[in-house]
C-alpha cells in the first residue's frame, strides 16, 4: 500500500478494492451485505472513513465452562471400571481363601 490514506483506513480495518469502473468498500472479512460500492476514488474514501466511524464493537467474549474431551471421559471410565474390578478380584480372593480356610481340619495338639 502506498497511499496513507489506504494504510489508514486499512488499520481500521476497512479495506477498498477497485473494480472495474467502481471501488467497493468492504470491512476486512466482511460480507456482501455490509459492502458499499463507489464511483470515484474519493466517494469511497470517505464512505471508508465513514464506516469506520460506524463500525459497531466487536461482541465481548463470554466465558463459557470448560467441557471435558471425550478422550479425558473415556480415560476416567476406565479408570474407575478399573477400580470396581480390582475391588471384585479382592472379594472373590477373600471368599476363596474364607473357603479354603473352611475346609482345612485342625487336629489338637498333643
Amino acid at each position: 500500500m502506498d497511499n496513507p490514506t489506504l494504510e489508514r483506513l486499512a488499520a481500521f480495518g476497512v479495506l477498498i478494492e477497485r473494480r472495474p469502473g467502481e471501488f467497493r468498500v468492504n470491512y476486512r472479512g466482511g460480507k456482501e451485505t455490509t459492502a458499499r460500492y463507489a464511483d470515484s476514488f474519493a466517494e469511497a474514501v470517505a464512505a471508508g472513513f465513514q464506516m469506520a466511524a460506524e463500525r459497531p464493537e466487536p461482541p465481548t467474549p463470554t466465558a463459557r465452562p470448560r467441557r471435558a474431551s471425550r478422550r479425558a471421559f473415556v480415560r476416567r471410565h476406565n479408570r474407575r471400571w478399573g477400580a470396581r474390578q480390582h475391588v471384585r478380584a479382592a472379594k472373590e480372593h477373600a471368599k476363596a481363601e474364607r473357603r479354603a480356610f473352611a475346609t482345612l481340619s485342625f487336629s489338637p495338639e498333643v
